[in-house]
């Protein structure tokens, strides 16, 4: 019998991984996140893809085109 693993990464941080890649999230590895924070720890937000993805976000779809706030 094999003994269950009691780590946090098993019990919670591979299951919400795993549903967030389900949801269509991309998964960074360590690495390529500290280099779009610029090689800061403290950095929270990853500029270079929120400046790319804003204003796709932000656009408005009107029938069959999409119309940058």
């Amino acid at each position: 019998m094999t003994t269950p693993s009691f780590l946090e990464d098993h019990a919670s941080q591979v299951p919400a991984l795993q549903l967030l890649l389900s949801m269509g999230y991309t998964y960074l590895p360590p690495a390529e996140a500290l280099r779009l924070r610029g090689g800061k720890y403290s950095q929270v937000l990853l500029e270079e893809v929120l400046r790319r993805k804003l204003p796709e976000i932000n656009a408005i779809r009107q029938s069959s085109s999409k119309t940058a706030l």
